[in-house]
């Protein structure tokens, strides 16, 4: 998954490195790049680390593109981006899970499995943490 986001960022940052808008390196790095790296992460139960370890990679590109370190990381990818990756992977999981019932909804047995499986109780649960992750 990071590796093709390596890539992608590796061919993007090389072409526009000469570049001194940082804001629009940043804007071309989260259309071509971000997708690379959230690519099927609403399929995945990703754990906590390797939610950080995301996290971590798209901080590795803002450290790139702005050239800052430390604290000043955390604070350029507050102000530059609307919705943290936590937010966006959690919003992924619940249109994913919103059209699997859709689809399962017209098929019986699969429906059955899909409600034994817990999944709408995991769906609930998303929408909670998306809601409390919204207010922070």
């Amino acid at each position: 998954m990071k590796s093709r986001f390596y890539k992608a960022f590796n061919g993007l940052f090389y072409r526009v490195s000469k570049w001194t808008d940082e804001s629009v390196i940043l804007h071309l790095v989260s259309c071509y790049c971000r997708p690379c790296l959230l690519y099927a992460t609403e399929c995945l139960g990703l754990t906590i680390t390797e939610m950080r370890s995301l996290r971590n990679t798209w901080q590795c590109a803002v450290t790139h593109v702005f050239n800052v370190s430390g604290c000043n990381v955390n604070f350029v990818c507050a102000m530059t981006d609307d919705t943290t990756l936590d937010l966006m992977i959690v919003n992924r999981s619940i249109k994913f899970l919103d059209k699997l019932h859709t689809v399962f909804r017209h098929h019986e047995t699969l429906y059955n499995v899909y409600l034994r499986l817990g999944k709408t109780d995991l769906n609930v649960g998303l929408r909670l943490m998306r809601d409390r992750m919204s207010v922070c």
